[in-house]
This record gives structure tokens, sequence and C-alpha cells, in this order.
């Protein structure tokens, strides 16, 4: 979000008061300068350098590496869990203690659904893009020796519809 205001400030300033005219000027759609401004999603590498010859100032004359970090840490699965997915994946053994919920692993696509749907203001398909990647990773059970160790109450704990709950199981 801070990058896109940062382009809208540099934007009006140099006297692009609508976002079509801007638009036009780099050779884009607006809602693609919509969605950079507000920060809906970062701009492509093609984009932030368009903008960054426009304005080669902007954040310091970072902006195209910032617009690159953004785009890392944008999308379903976020920068900051995806060297754990690689890990993940190569690993023989998991040992896993989790005192709120099931874990992920072990998750039902309604349990997941219901989890993921909750925590962040995402549309429905990017909620289903995250079900789908944590449905995926369940592949890893295949191939390491899984321990978990889970808060009792997590059991109990009431995710979603009752449906989801008593079916909260089936994948193990």
């Amino acid at each position: 979000m801070w990058l896109g205001e940062e382009l809208r400030c540099v934007r009006l300033a140099a006297g692009y008061t609508s976002q079509d005219q801007f638009a036009r000027e780099l050779g884009f759609d607006r809602t693609v300068i919509v969605k950079a401004e507000t920060g809906a999603r970062p701009p492509s590498e093609d984009m932030a350098g368009r903008i960054a010859e426009m304005f080669p100032d902007l954040c310091n004359g970072l902006y195209v590496r910032l617009a690159s970090i953004a785009r890392k840490s944008n999308g379903p699965i976020p920068g900051w869990f995806a060297d754990w997915v690689e890990i993940e994946a190569k690993a023989t053994i998991l040992r896993w203690w989790e005192p709120l919920l099931i874990p992920g692993l072990l998750q039902t696509e309604d349990y997941a659904r219901a989890v993921l749907s909750t925590w962040r203001r995402d549309s429905a398909d990017e909620v289903e893009a995250k079900v789908a990647i944590r449905l995926a990773r369940q592949s890893v059970l295949a191939n390491a020796d899984f321990r978990v160790l889970v808060d009792e109450p997590v059991l109990h704990r009431r995710i979603g519809a009752p449906e989801v709950m008593a079916s909260r199981w089936s994948t193990c």
C-alpha cells in the first residue's frame, strides 16, 4: 500500500490528475494503475520499469526493487512462508505442535476454507487458491514421518459449520 501511495503522490505531482491519462501514457489499462495505487496488486516488472523511467527519483530510485519485493510477498503463499513450503516438501521427519487449530497438513478442504476465509478480506477466488495450495501441501505426508501434538481444545474448537467439524479428520 505504501508503494501505491508513493506512486499516486508522484503521479499527481507530475500533473496526471486522472488514472486514465496516466495509464495511457504508460501504455497500460487504468485498472492496472488502480490496483497498483491501492496496493491490491504490485506493479509488474514491465510496469515498474516504465514508471521508474518516467519518475527516476521515485522511492529514492528504488521503485523497481521495491515493486519486486512487493510482488514476492503478494500471492497465495506469503513471502514469510515460502521458504517453509520448500523445506517441508524435502523433509523426511516433521514434528508439529498446534495449540489453536488442526494443522494445515491435516485440514480437510472445508476446514481449510473456513479458516482461510475468516482471517483476511480475500476474495472467494483468493481463498480457493489458498485452499488448493494447502491441500496440495498434504502430499508431503506420503514421504515423511509426521507426528503432531495437538492441544485437546483444538479438537473441540468449532471452525465453520458443524459439518466441517464432523469431517475434520477425513484426510487422515
